[in-house]
């Protein structure tokens, strides 16, 4: 019979007599009430600690002592603080306002703020609603703005009775007012037909002194058919516009691209294509022939002590070819051959007009040093391979670095124009095989390609382009004037921003030029060229009765100076 857990069982005999058997001893013991937690505890002794209470006491005290105290010690200055945040919101007002200001007188065109400025100071003092602010302009290097100056520093202080705040703000404006751009160099790429962009890039140059302006890159095309505009695999285009006509398909651009690309389509007009101008016209009329008329330069240093014509040239081994004087051209009725480290070093400004092929090839270069400028117009094929470069000086080529990385100093790359020759018909120009390239390359009929690592840094116009296998086009932004077809208040432009259609009719005619058309000051005329000839004159578009038109101004913040008071 099973007996419950918590009923007691006497034991026969007495009370303090043993049990009679051992099991029914086990069974009184194990049956016996448990004693619960609370018991105990209850029957444990307790340590007695006297003082505690005491000592929490007077550590409580002393908190709410103290805090009382700084509680009283800082209500007694909320006044002064609250001023002082009032003050310093105002001053900060005024300095932000001071940057608006600076930009706005920039932006007027009938005013020289780079020689008003006295020591720096554009405005001292201005009162503006009790406030006053103090402008002064520098240029990035913090020296006085020279009168060629485009890139400065504004540093504007706002002043509120004692307190002073100041912000500062990198700027750019472009000096040329009355001028308009036909070069396209406002676009990273420019092409009449179509654009793929496989497993490469399109970067900001970071060498360049607009890089910190953090501008949008611009891309473009004349085409209306889809697909046109093609990016894929690992591609990277990061804050770029595709600029097209209105009546561009949506579907001209095929993004398959699996990297990081964000392209913003821009209706650059209703429905006019841009005309791609003609490449300069070169006079090599009457250049006598050189006494080497096939000329093979193998070992050492050659210099060309004046323009002649050439057969062709060919510098292999290491040789160096140079130009003597600046202004000379050099006229090859073939081809411009450089191989196994071969070397033509331009330190003086110099035109090279290649009617047949330009190939460079084993870590063959051409050389642009000391600010000197290259034009080299080609007819036939453009080839720089396994190594090889053009625009780079010495320095730049031992220390540059992968395709991503590109040149790491700055040199204008306006100073070299590779050109497709007029009249010269649709060729290759490839860049192949970690070859690389510093300037502008310009062929409304040329077929560009950059492949295996290669790079740009500058820009490319051309009928059209094909970067791919890691390859990358570093875009300067200092090659945009804003004064060309990205700027709807250029002169290219009506007052209701419509292209005037006679800018076409005169690009089948008139070559690039400089790339600039200045405007006279009566605004009646376009004239191309420094020294424009009679033919090259347009009637502007829109300029007979032109309306006054705001300079352009671009600008970064780029920190708050620390908030000081006077004493």
């Amino acid at each position: 019979m099973m007996v419950p857990r918590r009923q007691m069982i006497r034991v026969p005999g007495s009370a303090t007599s043993s049990p009679t058997s051992p099991l029914v001893a086990w069974r009184c013991i194990m049956q016996r009430p448990v004693q619960s937690f609370n018991s105990l505890a209850a029957a444990r002794p307790t340590s007695h600690r006297p003082g505690i209470a005491l000592m929490l006491v007077l550590i409580s005290v002393g908190v709410v002592t103290v805090a009382s105290i700084g509680f009283l010690a800082a209500s007694g200055n909320a006044p002064e603080i609250g001023s002082n945040a009032v003050l310093g919101a105002r001053a900060r007002a005024a300095a932000d306002t001071g940057i608006d200001l600076a930009e706005a007188i920039m932006q007027c065109s009938n005013i020289d703020w780079r020689s008003a400025a006295t020591d720096g100071v554009l405005v001292e003092n201005f009162d503006y609603g009790g406030e006053t602010i103090t402008i002064t302009v520098t240029d990035l290097d913090g020296n006085l703005p020279a009168a060629d100056c485009e890139y400065v520093t504004v540093t504007a202080n706002g002043k509120s009775n004692k307190m002073v705040q100041g912000v500062m703000a990198d700027v750019y404006t472009p000096q040329q007012v009355n001028a308009v751009g036909v070069d396209m160099r406002e676009f990273a790429v420019f092409v009449r037909d179509w654009l793929k962009v496989t497993d490469s890039a399109i970067l900001r140059w970071q060498a360049s002194p607009r890089f910190r302006f953090r501008e949008p890159i611009r891309i473009g095309t004349n085409s209306l058919s889809g697909g046109n505009v093609a990016l894929s695999g690992n591609t990277c285009l990061v804050d770029t516009s595709l600029y097209v006509m209105g009546v561009a398909p949506k579907t001209i651009l095929a993004d398959n691209s699996a990297g990081d690309t964000k392209l913003q389509r821009v209706d650059m007009t209703a429905d006019q294509p841009l005309p791609l101008f003609l490449s300069p016209a070169v006079d090599v009329s009457g250049l006598p022939p050189a006494i080497m008329y096939k000329t093979n330069i193998a070992s050492g240093t050659w210099y060309l002590s004046a323009s002649k014509m050439f057969e062709s040239i060919t510098v292999t081994d290491t040789a160096n070819l140079k130009p003597a004087n600046a202004g000379m051209t050099a006229y090859i009725l073939r081809d411009l051959k450089l191989d196994n480290g071969g070397r033509i070093t331009i330190d003086h400004d110099m035109t090279i007009v290649v009617e047949g092929d330009v190939s460079l090839d084993h870590e063959s270069h051409i050389l642009v040093e000391n600010g000197a400028r290259l034009d080299l117009h080609v007819g036939g094929n453009f080839d720089v391979n396994h190594g090889s470069s053009i625009g780079l000086s010495a320095t730049e080529i031992t220390a540059c670095g992968n395709p991503y990385t590109g040149l790491k100093t700055y040199s204008d790359p306006r100073h070299v124009r590779v050109l497709k020759l007029r009249g010269s018909t649709a060729k290759p120009w490839v860049l192949d095989n970690n070859s690389a390239m510093r300037g502008i390359m310009y062929g409304a009929e040329a077929k560009v390609k950059l492949d295996h690592m290669s790079f740009i840094a500058g820009c490319i116009i051309a009928l059209e382009a094909d970067i791919m296998g890691d390859s990358v086009l570093h875009y300067d932004h200092a090659l945009d004037d804003r004064i060309g077809y990205t700027n709807p208040n250029s002169l290219l432009f009506s007052s209701t921003q419509v292209l005037d259609s006679r800018i076409g009719g005169y690009a089948s005619k008139a070559g690039i030029g400089t790339g600039t058309y200045y405007v006279a000051v009566d605004g009646s005329t376009v004239t191309i060229s420094k020294t424009p000839s009679a033919t090259d004159v347009l009637s502007g578009p829109d300029l007979s009765t032109p309306a006054p038109r705001k300079r352009e101004v671009k600008r970064r913040l780029k920190m708050m100076k620390q908030l000081l008071r006077n004493k």
